[in-house]
């Protein structure tokens, strides 16, 4: 992955500029970060060398259970659900996206300490976006997917908001679980 520093708001703006309007069937995605972090989601951050589709299928029917006062009436799937766990803070196996630059340098200056922020963008092509009718099990992705998530909240509008869907290089091995989640930096489908 390629590293830039931009010395002020004027070099910031003009890379975007020359960016362009993305393709037909590609999207640009940014992402901020207020350090210098893998590409993974929170779930991996948080369980390491466990079993994470298991914990996440418990928490996903704890939320079931517990909050289904504030899901919607009608039946959900699970990457719905998953879409707005992440938005309540749950661990989940997404990793949050926008299409608009400036929200994701948001993300890179806001809590930052004693690091400088992290600024990321993705070019998505179509053959690697999230397709519901060939994704079925998003438990076991071969590999990362992108996901325009259905907008179910004013915060996911309002930062147009994506997220990349994380897939598991999953082993078990002396009876230990030895899954590891692929971060988009290392997805050799995606770089």
């Amino acid at each position: 992955m390629k590293e830039k520093t931009w010395n002020g708001w004027e070099s910031f703006i003009l890379t975007f500029i020359k960016l362009g309007k993305p393709n037909d069937g590609t999207v640009n995605l940014f992402r901020g970060q207020p350090c210098a972090k893998p590409l993974i989601p929170k779930i991996a951050r948080s369980f390491s060398n466990q079993n994470t589709e298991a914990i996440e299928k418990k928490m996903l029917n704890e939320l079931r259970l517990r909050g289904s006062r504030f899901l919607p009436k009608e039946s959900i799937n699970d990457l719905d659900l998953l879409t707005i766990a992440q938005h309540h803070g749950m661990a989940t196996r997404l990793l949050d996206w926008s299409t608009n630059p400036l929200a994701a340098l948001w993300f890179a200056c806001k809590d930052r300490d004693e690091c400088s922020g992290h600024f990321y963008f993705y070019r998505a092509y179509s053959n690697n976006f999230f397709d519901p009718s060939k994704d079925v099990d998003i438990f076991n992705l071969p590999y990362t997917k992108i996901l325009r998530p259905k907008y179910n909240n004013a915060r996911i509008l309002a930062q147009n908001g994506w997220f990349s869907l994380h897939g598991v290089n999953q082993s078990f091995k002396d009876g230990k679980f030895e899954g590891k989640f692929i971060g988009l930096d290392e997805d050799p489908m995606h770089f």
